[in-house]
Order: structure tokens, then sequence, then C-alpha cells
């Protein structure tokens, strides 16, 4: 369990946890905010943090599962309860 979690939900994405923490939320920040623009560097920013090829993968694709879902779900509407 990453016990940043509370601190990073509370404090925002500036929060510092610790540094290779901070490399997995810098790459995610970089693919929310200009996904074209994510590449080699934020990856061997991340290599060079000790991830794993497949720990990587799991940072780009929770990344990108979250910011689509953020992007679709306002366009669903309110939830509302059903009609009587």
């Amino acid at each position: 369990m990453f016990r940043g979690r509370d601190r990073l939900l509370d404090e925002g994405t500036g929060t510092r946890i610790d540094p290779r923490w901070g490399t997995i939320i810098a790459a995610s920040v970089a693919l929310t905010a200009t996904p074209s623009r994510f590449g080699a560097a934020e990856i061997a920013r991340l290599r060079e943090a000790g991830l794993s090829k497949l720990e990587i993968a799991d940072v780009i694709h929770g990344a990108g599962f979250f910011n689509g879902a953020s992007r679709l779900m306002p366009s669903l509407g309110e939830a509302a309860p059903p009609s009587a």
C-alpha cells in the first residue's frame, strides 16, 4: 500500500513523498498534461528511479485509464435516483 496516498489526495501532485514516488507522480502529471509529449525522457527518469519495464507500463496504463475516466465522467451527467 502506498503510504503517501492520503497526503497526495490532501496536498495534490506537488507534495513531496520520496524520490521514487516523486518520479512516478511527475510522469503521471506529464502524461495527463500533454499525452502526445510524454516520451523517452519521462521513461528514462522512471528507469533511473529504479522502476522495471512492468512497473513503467503500470504507471502509464494507470495514469492513462484515470485520465480517460476523468474526462469521460462529466459527459455522462450526474446520477439520478430511478423514478417511482
